[in-house]
């Protein structure tokens, strides 16, 4: 059965590349119209905000090393190592895992506190993850895809460092695309192996900066592709 599928992703990922780039990238929301047939498979994505677990109460500023079984729907492949936390956290983190990265409330987008006018949220929510939380991984969740069918998609992206940030989308085997970020929401579509491709660039103007900040976030990229692995 080949139908549409529309994937929206927002609520905010750092990824770092094999060139231990440092990436961060946003994802919101995924909604795919799913048939009766298809009901019992996995057809959507699972707590794309990482809402759950809760980490933070109220504005707090918490991150969090929790191991991925605690995050529902995610899978990584980080390596394994021991939980732990810094700022005001209301998770505990006293276990092990293979470890994904969580922030919450408006964190210091160089990685501290100290600078109030440098932050960074989620893109939407208050809690977002940090992909190669210690070691070059990636994350996924277990989707059925059908052979030729037609997807839709939609991430925004945000860079750390003086250089661009970079990430890489794919579906399986098959590569989607690949894009790079400033630190201000600049974007570029650096390839679109399939389908198409574009960005929105600076369209989080203010999301995550302070207050009365200038600094604006977020590049909001989208597209669609046709599904050509196995079905399953």
């Amino acid at each position: 059965m080949v139908g549409m599928k529309v994937l929206q992703i927002f609520d905010l990922l750092k990824l770092q590349c094999t060139y231990s780039t440092k990436i961060t990238v946003a994802i919101l929301l995924c909604i795919f119209n799913i048939s009766v047939a298809n009901a019992a498979y996995q057809r959507g994505y699972l707590n794309l905000g990482f809402e759950t677990p809760t980490i933070a109460t109220g504005s707090n500023v918490c991150r969090v090393y929790i191991s991925s079984t605690r995050v529902p729907g995610w899978l990584t492949t980080h390596p394994y190592g021991n939980e732990g936390f810094s700022g005001t956290c209301s998770i505990s983190t006293n276990g092990s895992g293979q470890l994904m990265e969580m922030w919450a409330g408006s964190r210091n987008i160089d990685g501290t506190n100290t600078t109030p006018t440098n932050t960074i949220k989620a893109r939407e929510g208050n809690q977002f993850v940090e992909l190669n939380a210690d070691a070059v991984s990636t994350i996924s969740q277990n989707i059925c895809l059908v052979n030729g069918e037609s997807v839709s998609w939609k991430f925004s992206h945000n860079g750390r460092n003086t250089a661009n940030d970079t990430m890489l989308l794919r579906a399986g085997a098959q590569t989607i695309t690949t894009v790079s970020t400033n630190k201000t929401g600049d974007g570029l579509v650096t390839s679109c192996m399939s389908g198409t491709c574009s960005v929105s660039s600076g369209s989080g103007s203010g999301v995550g900066a302070t207050t009365g900040s200038t600094i604006t976030r977020w590049a909001d990229y989208s597209g669609t592709f046709t599904y050509t692995g196995a079905t399953g």
